[in-house]
């Protein structure tokens, strides 16, 4: 019997900032705030699924791209 991962990464979507699975006015708010320097905190998986560009960083312009 082949074995199973009993765990798995899974990368979440782009934009998707609060983990719904859609991308919604929430995850807009969450990456405005990133943009801001506001304290939201989150880890490093959070950072990358909020730079929707791929520049290396958030700003208002992923909250832009993330929602159109």
């Amino acid at each position: 019997m082949e074995q199973l991962p009993t765990h798995a990464s899974i990368s979440p979507q782009k934009g998707d900032l609060n983990g719904d699975g859609t991308l919604t006015l929430p995850d807009a708010a969450i990456a405005l705030a990133f943009a801001a320097g506001g304290s939201a905190s989150c880890d490093p998986a959070m950072l990358a699924a909020a730079d929707v560009n791929h520049e290396g960083q958030v700003t208002s312009l992923e909250v832009l791209i993330g929602t159109v």
